[in-house]
């Protein structure tokens, strides 16, 4: 991310502008090939937003140096009820923001709800982000909010229907205060973001100059470069309505294919 982007009202889209969704893939390697990696890219305008604000405090008291393991914010409480984030039928609302504890001693810990952890590592499973140890890594905190209701960019989340149920993002907490007499919390997560009304790209010579960068746009890479099991995931309109490519790398960053034996570049649909 560029150094220059702090805050998460830099990344907000308005009306007109462009959104493309990536989800990483595989390589196309066949025989006696090179193979370079693939990404699902979708392809949006945003023709409606407005503004997504939620102080989520149903999380119960919280005694320092305790945690609460990840779940994801119900409506009656945390894991209970319906999703807040839940969008229960429509796959073209979608939600993109940012969040805040509102406590200085509050740190909080996101994950993908059907996920182990959220890693950059393909095979070996690390020590991942615990909230119940208070893991010191992983996590956004209070202390180091500058902005309650701008929260950093790092807290930038996508939001879509995940099987018309939600529960697609899951949230831990630890209280890292040691007073154990004025250490108690009521913890408070602030969301703040957009929701937009998105319509679908599927003209293929649009969708190709806006993964070039001929067109701005916004990229967001859904969860960083694990090849998680998309399926699970992508709306079913967004795969059926012609919305997509397959691609390389290359074709969004200008790195040149290396040259190897039959190699072929894959395109467009499957």
């Amino acid at each position: 991310m560029n150094d220059t982007v702090k805050f998460i009202s830099q990344l907000l889209l308005r009306p007109g502008e462009n959104l493309v969704v990536l989800f990483a893939e595989g390589n196309d390697a066949k025989a006696n090939d090179i193979g370079v990696p693939l990404v699902r890219a979708f392809f949006f305008k945003v023709a409606i937003e407005t503004e997504l604000k939620y102080r989520y405090q149903l999380f119960g008291q919280l005694e320092p140096q305790s945690g609460k393991d990840y779940n994801y914010l119900g409506d009656t409480g945390h894991g209970t009820g319906n999703d807040i984030l839940r969008i229960n039928d429509d796959d073209w609302w979608v939600y993109h923001f940012g969040y805040a504890p509102l406590q200085d001693d509050l740190r909080v810990y996101k994950r993908l709800a059907a996920e182990v952890g959220i890693t950059g590592f393909e095979y070996t499973t690390p020590d991942l982000p615990d909230p119940l140890l208070g893991s010191p890594f992983g996590y956004v905190k209070g202390r180091e909010i500058l902005n309650y209701y701008d929260p950093p960019a790092k807290t930038e989340t996508f939001m879509f229907r995940n099987d018309r149920r939600g529960q697609l993002w899951h949230f831990g907490l630890w209280n890292e205060s040691i007073d154990t007499e004025t250490g108690q919390m009521d913890p408070c997560l602030l969301i703040v973001g957009k929701a937009y009304r998105l319509l679908p790209i599927t003209k293929k010579d649009i969708m190709l100059r806006l993964l070039h960068g001929e067109i701005p746009r916004h990229m967001i890479t859904f969860d960083g470069v694990k090849n998680i099991r998309e399926e699970t995931y992508i709306p079913l309109e967004w795969k059926e309505v012609g919305n997509e490519l397959y691609v390389t790398w290359e074709e969004i960053t200008g790195v040149p294919r290396p040259v190897g034996r039959a190699t072929t570049v894959t395109r467009g649909r499957r």
